[in-house]
């Protein structure tokens, strides 16, 4: 087994019925914000800024701790391939879009069954031990001042030989000196009767029959109080209600960036193509090349496949759907700097390069060099869409801080 991983991701979602060419636009622009990762850019600022992942950008793209068989196989590939902490993959495709994926932390796998009995019965041993039980207490006390719980006066008797009815499944002994609305205890504006104490036995009272019934009691209105401090924590814990406070108002900052500069940008066809057309000179292709690259979990596969993708490099796509996952290949214009090869490679058309070993993680690449390009040529606004985007929304920021300023 793999063990659990703790990750963290970037989404690029495609969209329902999303073109060759949006998808490639969107590959380009993992592509650079990948670059920007490996530049030294803070992740969890990049994943606030431009994951399509709805639960994960709040944490800086973290995400729930995972094992195998949960993901997509490629996702999950991808993510356990990485051989340390913080390392970060290159975008992959899935079915729901590019991805970038950086490692938290690797949790090994258990051992053996008896390792998972040893674990839980230490965990049993110190829940029960006298420190938690103190602690326990200390903590019960605490909260029952800071609600002002009160008991309230009723013959104490007459309880328990109540509670022994309802544990009998027996209806409560007729006495007007306690029914099912007389008051057990309060706390802020709550009233816990007899009535709440019956619904409570009925639940727990198979999983409590070792117990006395001056124990269970206490469960019940310690459970009682925990769970109103919990619902009200903001109003009892001043640290608590400051990280909550900040929490709103980080939602809330993002919300308004959100709406009114990242999305703007993204769906401001308009004001994006204006955008361009003013900033042309800035968006030149460097020495670049139409080329195919092609990623395979080992070096041995790629020497296999070698031969094949020299006689017929246009059967990239074959290639890869044959290869159960183990064989990506991606077909773009790619400026020379993106291409992974060995140091002083002269590109040529058909030169199909030189293994290079994957930095971040354990696969090989190699690459078909199909037509070159010098650098200086234009990019046309579909190819420079993902710069113009980010260098727009930096504009809508400027802008929106200067009115705030106001």
């Amino acid at each position: 087994s793999s063990g659990r991983l703790r990750a963290a991701q970037i989404l690029f979602a495609f969209k329902p019925g999303a073109s060759d060419a949006q998808k490639m636009a969107l590959k380009q622009r993992a592509d650079s914000v990948y670059k920007a990762i490996i530049g030294g850019a803070d992740f969890k600022t990049l994943a606030a800024t431009f994951s399509d992942d709805n639960i994960s950008y709040q944490t800086g793209g973290e995400m729930m701790e995972f094992g195998v068989g949960k993901y997509d196989p490629v996702f999950e590939k991808t993510a356990f391939a990485l051989s340390k902490d913080n390392d970060v993959a290159q975008p992959i495709e899935t079915s729901f879009g590019y991805h970038i994926i950086k490692r938290l932390e690797l949790k090994p796998a258990l051992k053996s069954i008896e390792v998972t009995r040893d674990r839980d019965a230490l965990r049993q041993q110190v829940y029960q031990s006298d420190r938690m039980e103190y602690a326990r207490r200390t903590q019960n006390t605490k909260i029952k001042q800071q609600l002002g719980y009160k008991k309230a006066v009723y013959n104490d008797a007459l309880l328990w030989r109540a509670t022994d009815s309802i544990l009998r499944n027996r209806p409560l002994p007729a006495n007007a000196a306690l029914t099912a609305n007389t008051v057990l205890f309060t706390f802020k504006d709550k009233k816990f009767t007899v009535k709440d104490w019956q619904e409570y036995l009925t639940i727990v009272k198979g999983a409590k029959v070792n117990l006395s019934k001056e124990t269970i009691f206490d469960d019940f209105v310690n459970q009682k109080l925990f769970d109103y401090y919990r619902d009200h924590l903001v109003d009892y814990n001043p640290d608590f209600a400051f990280q909550v406070e900040e929490f709103r108002e980080g939602n809330l900052l993002f919300e308004v960036m959100q709406r009114k500069i990242w999305d703007k940008a993204a769906a401001d066809s308009a004001g994006l193509k204006k955008y361009y057309e003013q900033q042309k000179e800035k968006y030149k292709w460097e020495a670049s090349a139409d080329a195919v690259i092609f990623t395979f979990v080992s070096a041995e596969l790629a020497e296999k496949m070698r031969p094949k993708i020299e006689a017929d490099w246009k059967l990239w796509v074959k290639y890869a759907e044959d290869s159960d996952g183990q064989l990506q290949a991606d077909s773009s214009r790619f400026e020379l700097s993106q291409i992974p090869v060995p140091d002083r490679t002269n590109f040529q058309p058909g030169l199909l390069t030189a293994i290079t070993k994957n930095e971040n993680d354990n696969s090989v690449s190699y690459t078909y060099i199909i037509k070159l390009y010098p650098a200086g040529e234009q990019r046309d606004f579909r190819a420079a869409r993902g710069f113009v985007i980010n260098d727009y929304q930096t504009e809508l920021e400027k802008t929106w801080l200067a009115e705030l300023k106001k």
